[in-house]
């Protein structure tokens, strides 16, 4: 399986598929087996690399509290040993955020950057609703199968609202090693740092890296993104 090394975290990774590199960084508490339907769909027409955030996964489980900058740091390490030199990025979420970073300290690393249902922190961000936060602080005390279950309402509203109890064909098994996250069943996890008051990110000055550009890209709302979300990118 390959590995990499980050300032001492092992940090696991894949990639498929040929052509111009792209690199997909998942958003918070979930490992790369979450870009289960994007991945095949990319590997027709690029290198698609994925990994798992350290703490999630296959990559090591350091000691936090974890910073957006140090992983932004991993993502780069990932690239590293895979022997790209630039690669389009995407990032979701957490995800998101990580890319902006990556953007920021290591321009010469990103030839496109495409941020979903993300946020640049700062002033002008739209802060989670508080029941979402509560779900996500009560997912410490789940095992990861029951925090898949609490979040898919969430994330989903409008589909469970149509069709509850119903599973799409390609969705992960709930036995996907590391397809539930951390945040089950471990309270003291490094990742409920995250969930503190303290803001963990808050980079405003986010734009195009110097070579490239940039795109925002936001679904409909949901609960833990509402709509006004990605206009507080855009204002910025």
């Amino acid at each position: 399986m390959p590995f990499t090394n980050s300032n001492g975290c092992r940090i696991y990774w894949e990639e498929s598929g040929a052509g111009d590199p792209l690199l997909l960084i998942m958003g918070l508490g979930y490992s790369h087996d979450m870009w289960h339907r994007t991945r095949p769909a990319m590997a027709d027409h690029y290198q698609t690399i994925v990994f798992d955030n350290r703490g999630v996964g296959k990559s090591d489980l350091p000691a936090g509290p974890y910073s957006i900058a140090q992983m932004a740091d991993d993502a780069a390490a990932v690239l590293d040993a895979a022997g790209v030199e630039r690669a389009h990025v995407y990032g979701i979420s957490m995800g998101g955020m990580i890319a902006q970073e990556l953007a920021l300290n290591h321009p010469e690393r990103v030839r496109s950057l495409i941020l979903g249902c993300t946020a640049c922190g700062g002033a002008k961000a739209v802060p989670t609703a508080a029941p979402v936060m509560q779900t996500l602080l009560d997912r410490a005390a789940m095992t990861p199968e029951e925090g898949v279950e609490a979040m898919g309402p969430v994330h989903l509203q409008r589909v469970y609202a149509a069709r509850p109890h119903r599973r799409g064909p390609r969705d992960p098994p709930k036995n996907v090693p590391g397809g539930g996250g951390v945040l089950g069943a471990d309270p003291g996890n490094p990742w409920m740092e995250f969930f503190r008051p303290a803001p963990r990110h808050s980079r405003p000055d986010a734009g195009a890296p110097r070579r490239g550009g940039s795109v925002g890209a936001s679904g409909e709302r949901t609960h833990s993104r509402p709509e006004n979300f990605g206009r507080s990118n855009e204002a910025v």
